[in-house]
């Protein structure tokens, strides 16, 4: 593979990495460029996945204190996204190509169109009413399972969906629904990561390009993102999802 398109790689993980930790999204642009550089779609996939999980790792510092004070609500949910995430990455590695070549435009326009109504996806959860606060843990956990099985899968916004079960919980800031967020996405992620590895779905040298790029994208997003417009952030990131998918399903039927 020549040089240009290892650069290119870079450059979509750097980008991919920004989104992560900003408005979400990384995928739209990783996926698309690896799937240009020759890769199958289900390699393309994991190997994004792989790389883009250095992004999500740089968040960490960042959350600290939220981690600490929201230890044990992080330790319930860590169970059902550890095992979410093992089925999702199983199923990813039992996909056929011709198959996943038409699933993943779904995945990314469905993530784009989440980006997009994220507000009424999270006052959607905010009126769900669960009586007790057991049966919202319960309920929450239900969810992350899921929402974790679906991110190890493709991940498209995956992020706001978490969000969005998280508003089911009395969490007192947004701050630190972000952090949980992270912490169970990082879980997930790092699941899927280890997977793909030892299965050897992604392409390593590739998924290193994209970590070259992400770590950086995601450093400087985390902070600088409260100096850029997050409406434009956010509306960049949804056209992109939608151009890319209408474009990746016309390939799939030509």
């Amino acid at each position: 593979m020549a040089m240009v398109e290892y650069l290119m790689v870079a450059l979509a993980g750097f980008f991919g990495g920004a989104l992560i930790v900003t408005s979400g999204g990384g995928s739209f642009i990783t996926y698309p460029v690896l799937l240009a550089v020759g890769l199958p779609s289900t390699i393309a996939n994991a190997t994004s996945s792989v790389g883009l999980f250095t992004g999500w790792m740089t968040s960490i510092p960042n959350f600290k204190n939220e981690f600490v004070a929201n230890r044990k609500l992080i330790q319930v949910l860590l169970i059902p996204a550890f095992i979410g995430a093992v089925f999702g990455s199983w199923i990813l590695t039992k996909t056929p190509e011709n198959i996943f070549g038409f699933v993943a435009p779904v995945l990314i326009l469905f993530g784009a169109l989440a980006l997009q109504f994220r507000s009424s996806i999270i006052k959607l959860g905010n009126r769900v009413h669960i009586s007790t606060h057991k049966r919202r843990i319960f309920a929450v956990a239900v969810l992350t399972f899921f929402i974790c099985a679906y991110s190890s899968f493709f991940g498209a916004g995956v992020g706001i969906l978490m969000l969005a079960c998280l508003s089911l919980l009395d969490v007192e800031h947004l701050v630190h629904n972000i952090a949980i967020k992270n912490a169970i996405v990082i879980v997930g992620n790092g699941v899927a990561f280890i997977y793909f590895i030892v299965s050897g779905l992604a392409d390593a040298p590739l998924a290193i390009a994209i970590a070259c790029g992400a770590i950086p994208g995601a450093y400087i997003g985390s902070k600088y993102i409260h100096k850029a417009s997050e409406i434009i952030v956010r509306r960049f990131t949804v056209v992109f999802g939608i151009v890319a998918s209408i474009i990746l399903f016309i390939i799939r039927l030509i």
